[in-house]
């Protein structure tokens, strides 16, 4: 018996280095450090030292280099010039803008169907989704009476929380999530979220996911082992976690809205991109905002949103404890 699950070990093992063999480098290789078999440099580089590695990487192997993650190929530019030569000239540009796939992206994002995790940042995709969000917002926003009504009220809600509060003592930058909930709830249904909602916290239980899934040492093990989203353990608990909160978000700011939709009244973001669909299918022959890719722009914006106000407001409080000028303004 131990023999038999020795021989099976081992055949397994060969088979995954076959799989990843395949996605090695071919023609002429990067330097770079070459990391350990199968792993590559994951035991040397992390989230903690990556600016340390990356330097010490720099001075020995120039400007450019490449080191392993598992079975992803991480290149590296180290200098100016070599990244303007990437990004802006004509004859780099269009391979050096796309992007590189990533598990969130592939099983959060409809394998990668939105201007944040598109692959191909020169392609069809890109350029036609980012003029139909910027139609979507002129759609929402004309003459931003609306917004600017629609915001204004959940200011007003804020300002009362705040004042219910005991001896005004409150948790900052939970009152702040709640406000930045109504507001993202507003611009794509034109509705509020109701205190006794059950849901209060979903667009904050779906960005849960974003931070763990979009961390570099996770997306490294996901992409190379994406079957440990289905096994017990942190990864598949996190993904199913994740999974839920995203389905929520369907079903209320989707196909609820789909359900209701009325021609010609534009209750927000989302009614844009349904009435491009129905536009199309009226039409007729293939159609480019499906529901996947609705439902993929839909998640963008609560990701895109939350995680800027968290940023902003932890950076700000961050600058407050530090900052002797703005505790005396204060």
């Amino acid at each position: 018996m131990f023999y038999a699950t020795f021989f099976a070990v081992i055949v397994g093992l060969w088979a995954i280095y076959l799989v990843l063999r395949k996605r090695t480098l071919k023609g002429k290789v990067t330097p770079g450090p070459k990391g350990f078999p199968f792993i590559g440099c994951v035991l040397e580089v992390n989230e903690y030292n990556l600016y340390f590695k990356l330097t010490e990487y720099a001075d020995k192997y120039g400007d450019i280099f490449r080191f392993k993650m598992f079975s992803e190929n991480i290149v590296v530019l180290n200098s100016q010039e070599m990244i303007r030569k990437a990004f802006a000239d004509d004859t780099y540009k269009l391979h050096f803008n796309d992007r590189a796939k990533m598990f969130y992206g592939e099983y959060f994002r409809f394998n990668n169907q939105t201007l944040g995790f598109v692959t191909e940042g020169f392609g069809l995709f890109h350029k036609v989704a980012r003029q139909q969000f910027v139609k979507a917002v002129h759609a929402y926003g004309s003459g931003l009476k609306d917004v600017e009504r629609n915001v204004m009220t959940e200011m007003d809600l804020l300002v009362n929380r705040i004042e219910q509060m005991p001896d005004m003592t409150f948790q900052c930058l939970d009152l702040f999530k709640r406000s930045l909930s109504n507001i993202i709830s507003l611009v794509l249904s034109g509705e509020l979220i109701n205190d006794d909602d059950p849901d209060i916290d979903i667009f904050w239980q779906h960005v849960r996911g974003d931070d763990f899934f979009l961390s570099s040492a996770t997306n490294s093990i996901m992409t190379s082992f994406p079957f440990l989203r289905f096994l017990p353990g942190k990864y598949g608990n996190e993904y199913r976690y994740c999974k839920q909160a995203d389905e929520k978000i369907q079903q209320k700011y989707f196909y609820k809205l789909k359900n209701t939709y009325i021609p010609g009244k534009c209750r927000g973001l989302v009614d844009h991109y349904i009435e491009e669909q129905q536009k199309e299918m009226a039409v007729g022959g293939e159609i480019f905002f499906t529901d996947e890719r609705i439902i993929a722009q839909i998640i963008e914006i609560v990701d895109a949103d939350c995680i800027a106000l968290e940023t902003q407001v932890k950076f700000s409080f961050s600058n407050y404890i530090i900052s002797g000028d703005l505790q005396a303004k204060v």
